[in-house]
Parts: C-alpha cells; sequence; structure tokens
C-alpha cells in the first residue's frame, strides 16, 4: 500500500469525475460527449474554466449557476468526489499495476453508471456492454483463467 500515490491520484481522479458527470448527463440523451462545451442547463450559457473546476468551483459559487443562480445539483460535487476517492483506493490498494488499473476502470464505469442510473433510471448499454468486454478481457489477459471466460 502507497498513502503518496493514493494521495496524488486524487487531483486526476477530481478531473475524471467532472468528466464523468458530463458523461451521466450526455450519455442518455445520445448526445456527443466532445462537443459542445458544457453549458448551465437552465439558461444556456456556457461554463467558465474558472467554473468547471472540480468540487472548488461548486463551493465557490455555493451549488448555483453564476448567470442565472439556478441551483446546480449535489450530484456534480458527489460524483467527482467519489470518482477521486475510489481512484485514490485503488492506487492505495493495488498500486500502479495492472491490477490497480483495472479496479480504476470498473469503479469509474460503475460510478458514471450510478449517476446515470439515479437520475435517468437505466444504464445504458453504450456502456455497459463495452466496459463488460473490456474488464473481461483484462481480467482474463492479467489472470488467465478458464473462469473468465466462462
Amino acid at each position: 500500500m502507497n498513502p503518496a500515490l493514493a494521495v496524488i491520484a486524487l487531483v486526476p481522479g477530481l478531473a475524471l469525475g467532472s468528466f464523468l458527470n458530463v458523461v451521466a448527463a450526455r450519455l442518455p440523451r445520445k448526445r456527443s460527449l466532445a462537443a459542445p462545451r458544457s453549458a448551465c442547463l437552465a439558461c444556456g450559457t456556457q461554463i467558465g474554466w474558472r467554473d468547471n473546476l472540480p468540487l472548488i468551483s461548486y463551493v465557490f459559487l455555493r451549488g448555483r449557476c453564476r448567470t442565472c443562480a439556478t441551483p446546480i445539483g449535489l450530484r456534480y460535487p458527489a460524483v467527482e468526489l467519489a470518482t477521486a476517492l475510489l481512484l485514490a483506493a485503488c492506487v492505495g490498494v493495488f498500486g500502479l499495476s495492472p491490477r490497480g488499473a483495472l479496479a480504476a476502470f470498473f469503479c469509474v464505469v460503475l460510478v458514471a453508471l450510478s449517476a446515470i442510473d439515479l437520475e435517468h433510471r437505466i444504464l445504458p448499454d453504450r456502456l455497459t456492454l463495452p466496459s463488460t468486454v473490456i474488464v473481461l478481457g483484462a481480467q482474463t489477459a492479467i489472470d488467465p483463467s478458464v473462469e473468465w471466460t466462462l
């Protein structure tokens, strides 16, 4: 176990959590994950870089849109924080190893699926099926056995 690596993993975990919020908001609506830039769902104003810093912006803006003051849901900081803590835990337990990368990927997918399920009550095949293939394939490569194929 390496606590220093786990702490270092928190920052990329927060950034990845911010992206997972985009995935949770756009994937069920079959919108592009890359474009357009993120915007307030109420007023449509694009979110600037300073308002898109994981956790910090939410606290600084007191959980509201800078332009229209519409409340921003608690899901956003919760997803960012959960992702950061889970990634830190995976790095702390498994280190920088294939098993650690697989555990981190699995956790990231579960956070995204949880956020989507809480809001939309669906688990999109566009996320679950490729993730299943990736996790089973990677696990088989890490620990070759018939058990993973079956």
